[in-house]
């Protein structure tokens, strides 16, 4: 009794006492731990990995194949539009054939890819044709990223539960590791080793993908039904147009800033290598916020959250525009974590907080055309030809005046938002 009674007090005693506890929870924790929400996280994981290759360092390797700024603007621009087209096609195609699943869908678009990624490799390829290779090769990439939602919302329905801020995060830390890697490679081989990253880092996703257990395809008459309600979101959601129509412009500032971005790390002093550093911490910073957008919005309301979001822009925009060395551009880059990070996943949760369930596929659709198409067609093209024409001081001046207007209608949509009652 009296040895006990001495142990109880000895120090070391009492911290064994308490790591053998945390033991056996860790090893509880790991038995309960959500394995379908792992597989969702590395699936995201490796989807943006793959997408790094593609649109992160779209102008290092485009300008290796003879595009001038604007060529390259040209064809991220309409690559963009061509994928919010061919989303609502490819899931028209899933939806009305037998035979054709989401996963089969995405191992055929995957498979296209690598074959128009390998052509593009190749030097003495006409300008033309090259621009339209990547318009194909980017649309129907980015066309995969919808069906990610798809199979999160599935997954959802099915009672089964996971964390899209979580698993969007992964995707964020994957695209900021892919751009430290790749900038490396680059820097010391050439770009076209963003080919062989594609391929390999693409066959692990197709496997990964097929690891996931089996997800419902809505039935015929659930996506006619939701295909007629584009319209009628505009009418009935106000408040989520407008926050829409406000992110498209700052993101647009966003993509013109991002497609032209070596530029930016070059006049300062940095190389290839160092831009993948700068692309590593803006990504990278998205990971925490998005991990607690969750829990920000048990007690802040959507409305405030995603207008704080949209104001942090204005950090991002101006401070990456104004920045006189590289820490200070990093900084501003890292600004993304409160901006775009924050408004993504917070964007997700408004749209099966706020809609009505028979919205919320064509709601996330909207997302994606503003989010894809309408901010990169704005971003890029305009950032092309401003960049051809006056160099980095055109698209400093493009990027403060769409940063200003998206926050004035932030406010006001915010403002709005409270004034009166909507349907959202």
């Amino acid at each position: 009794m009296y040895n006990d009674a001495k142990n109880n007090q000895n120090p070391l005693m009492k911290c064994c006492r308490i790591v053998s506890k945390r033991s056996i929870c860790g090893s509880t924790f790991l038995k309960n731990v959500n394995k379908l929400q792992i597989k969702y996280n590395m699936i995201h994981f490796l989807y943006w990995f793959t997408t790094c290759s593609i649109n992160g360092f779209t102008a290092i390797f485009l300008r290796t194949k003879g595009l001038s700024n604007t060529d390259i603007g040209l064809a991220v621009g309409i690559g963009a539009v061509f994928s919010i087209l061919f989303s609502p096609f490819l899931s028209a195609i899933i939806v009305n054939t037998k035979w054709m699943t989401i996963r089969k869908m995405i191992v055929v678009i995957y498979t296209t890819s690598f074959l128009v990624y390998i052509l593009m490799s190749y030097s003495g390829i006409p300008i033309l044709v090259t621009m339209m290779m990547y318009v194909l090769l980017f649309s129907i990439v980015m066309s995969v990223g919808p069906f990610l939602s798809v199979i999160f919302l599935d997954y959802i329905s099915d009672g089964r539960k996971l964390n899209y801020g979580l698993a969007r995060g992964f995707g964020s830390i994957s695209y900021a590791l892919a751009a430290i890697i790749i900038g490396q490679l680059c820097d010391y081989l050439n770009p076209d080793v963003l080919v062989i990253v594609f391929i390999i880092s693409g066959i692990l996703f197709l496997i990964l993908l097929y690891l996931m257990p089996d997800c419902k395809v809505r039935s015929r008459d659930d996506s006619s039904k939701t295909r007629g309600t584009l319209v009628n979101i505009v009418k009935s959601y106000k408040v989520f147009i407008l926050f829409l129509i406000a992110f498209s412009l700052m993101q647009g500032a966003s993509n013109s800033l991002g497609t032209y971005l070596i530029y930016f790390v070059q006049n300062l002093g940095g190389n290839t290598a160092i831009y993948g550093i700068c692309i590593f911490c803006m990504a990278a910073s998205e990971m925490p916020v998005m991990a607690i957008a969750q829990k920000l919005l048990m007690k802040i309301s959507c409305e405030k959250l995603l207008t704080f979001s949209l104001i942090c822009y204005i950090g991002r925009n101006f401070t990456i525009c104004m920045a006189g060395n590289l820490v200070t551009f990093i900084i501003g880059l890292m600004f993304q974590s409160i901006s775009y990070g924050l408004f993504t996943v917070v964007i997700t949760y408004y749209v099966t907080r706020k809609l009505l369930p028979e919205y919320n596929l064509m709601g996330q659709a909207w997302f994606n055309i503003f989010s894809i198409g309408v901010s990169s067609a704005i971003g890029c093209l305009v950032g092309g030809i401003l960049m051809d024409s006056y160099g980095i001081s055109g698209i400093k001046i493009f990027t403060y005046i769409l940063t200003a207007s998206g926050a004035i209608l932030a406010v006001f949509t915010y403002l709005y938002s409270k004034s009166r009652v909507l349907y959202d």
